[in-house]
């Protein structure tokens, strides 16, 4: 009995003294869940819930792997599992080490040759703390429980985090969805229809090629000292109409897309939190829509920043779609993941070849294609040889800052040679496409938004002017029927540009919107600012007035 009663009193104790044993080694797996966490909670437009499970499972992988090393080595798990937080807190600041040497180094050496410096010394500090610990025989109990301690505290944030922006953006789609259809048209729904396997004259190809942050002529003149006249004498002769004083309609990628592929303004969706209801814009665009209801098949070249849409009938995509978003790019280039960083030269050169090939393509295709250029990185000089030591990712943070510098000649002067390459395959697309295409297709491009070199941090009144200056004109260029192409105006905006299209060419009453232009950026409570009046003289706001007019009474009621 005496034996009984000190096993059962003993229990507590021994289950609470595994407890905290276990506990305490638990840092390691703690810590390697923690960034991922942190970048999903910020970034849960951009990457969905299995793409940071992927990420997550890997991490927990990779450091039981690391644990189960060093404990075979060490011989002790509490030190096995100091050494794997170490290597752990190594591996997720990598990325961010190697951008400030990449910024401030005394030296000018390679990216190549910085990666192995960084490698040597990172795994000398890993084997050296190792060695330090193997002979140690001090208590590193307190240590490990204060690790651990920590790293839950912060991923019982982020988890918070992470449920309370769900159910802010549950609660958002629920009330932005009858809005969103209201203000894309009239129509709630377009029924699907079968596929076509066979071109006509009624359904012929539409391409929609997006180049991301492609200024309009005058402004590259002005603020890059461009001469860009031979491109846009190339699409006049193959039967472009370019609309020469054309800006877009949101300063931003993911509005101005969001706007134009769903023919509205964002007017309430700009409003909710964390612009989720902007970004299910992209998912089930409404122009698409429009095409699949008559038998469209819609084609889809992925990128970084949008892996998939919704309701796509064929897609072309490098990578796994759970390594195409911004999520995944940042995790790529923020850790030591950075010695393997996809290419962005090697992007644009697969969507440069994948667009030629939608022509052969039986029955009618509607392409969406958003290639990420001239937009930063600048990897291409002129010709298309690829440009070594630059940061290739669209969103690194050295380059960035030093791109926006308004002196900076050096950034505007790469910014030509990477245009003047993007239109060297733009000429060779557009060729291809007539070649291939049994019936004249009708093809759409377009800039998102402009330059930047002009950018503030944050817009004010003062700066208002000169912002939208530079940054709402863009390229806008049609080769569509004639019937279309004689309502076509100089300053026809992305939102109006298949309301036009539909309703010249394919039979449906979508009304041509007022012109507007909204500026506003990324950095703080969104206020977007109407700049309408600032992008459009007077003079051709009038004409532009006049023509809508002209285009009202031609629609059927």
């Amino acid at each position: 009995m005496n034996n009984s009663s000190v096993n059962t009193e003993a229990m507590p104790a021994r289950a609470r003294s595994a407890f905290v044993r276990i506990f305490s080694r638990s840092h390691p797996f703690l810590l390697a869940m923690v960034p991922i966490l942190h970048l999903y909670s910020r970034n849960m437009n951009e990457a969905d819930a299995f793409t940071a499970l992927i990420f997550g499972c890997g991490a927990l992988v990779m450091t039981l792997i690391v644990w189960f090393v060093a404990r075979l080595w060490l011989g002790n798990g509490q030190k096995a599992a100091l050494i794997a937080s170490l290597f752990v807190v190594v591996f997720y600041a990598y990325g961010w080490i190697f951008d400030f040497v990449m910024q401030h180094e005394p030296l000018k050496m390679s990216y190549d040759r910085w990666h192995f410096v960084l490698v040597v010394f990172c795994v000398a500090l890993v084997v050296a703390v190792s060695v330090v610990l193997r002979h140690s025989r001090r208590n590193l109990q307190q240590l490990s429980s204060f690790l651990s301690g920590v790293a839950l505290i912060v991923m019982v944030m982020c988890l918070v985090r992470i449920g309370r922006n769900e159910v802010r953006m549950l609660a958002a789609r629920k009330k932005s969805k009858p809005a969103a259809s209201s203000s894309a048209s009239q129509i709630t729904s377009f029924p699907r229809k079968p596929p076509l396997n066979a071109d006509s004259p009624d359904t012929p190809d539409v391409y929609y090629i997006i180049l991301d942050g492609y200024a309009r002529s005058d402004t590259l003149q002005r603020v890059c000292h461009c001469d860009n006249s031979d491109f846009l004498k190339f699409l006049t002769s193959r039967g472009f109409y370019v609309a020469d004083q054309s800006c877009s309609n949101y300063p931003m990628t993911f509005m101005s897309i969001a706007s134009s592929l769903n023919m509205c303004y964002l007017d309430e969706e700009v409003k909710s939190p964390g612009y989720s209801a902007v970004y299910a814009l992209w998912d089930q665009p409404l122009v698409a829509r429009v095409f699949q209801s008559k038998g469209y098949r819609f084609a889809y070249l992925a990128t970084n920043f949008k892996s998939t849409l919704a309701g796509t009938d064929i897609v072309f995509q490098r990578r796994p779609s759970w390594l195409l978003n911004q999520f995944a790019e940042s995790l790529l280039r923020t850790t030591a993941l950075r010695l393997f960083e996809p290419q962005m030269a090697d992007q644009h050169l697969y969507e440069f070849e994948m667009v030629k090939k939608i022509a052969q393509i039986k029955g009618p295709t509607f392409t969406f294609c958003h290639i990420i250029a001239p937009h930063p990185p600048y990897v291409f000089d002129r010709i298309g040889n690829i440009c070594c030591d630059v940061p290739q990712s669209m969103f690194f943070k050295d380059g960035w800052e030093q791109q926006q510098n308004p002196s900076s000649t050096n950034a505007r002067l790469a910014y030509s040679e990477q245009l003047q390459y993007v239109n060297k395959r733009m000429e060779e697309i557009v060729d291809s496409i007539l070649a291939q295409s049994t019936v004249p297709p009708i093809i759409i491009l377009q800039g998102d938004h402009g330059t930047f070199f002009t950018l503030p941090s944050k817009i004010t009144d003062e700066s208002l002017d000169q912002f939208a200056e530079e940054r709402m004109p863009i390229l806008n260029a049609y080769l569509v029927p004639e019937k279309m192409r004689q309502k076509l105006r100089p300053d026809i905006s992305p939102v109006n540009s298949f309301r036009l299209l539909f309703h010249e060419c394919f039979g449906e009453h979508f009304e041509i919107l007022p012109e507007k232009h909204m500026v506003g950026w990324y950095y703080g409570p969104q206020q977007l600012k109407d700049a309408t009046s600032i992008v459009h003289p007077s003079a051709v706001r009038q004409a532009s007035v006049a023509g809508s007019s002209d285009l009202s009474a031609a629609r059927p009621h």
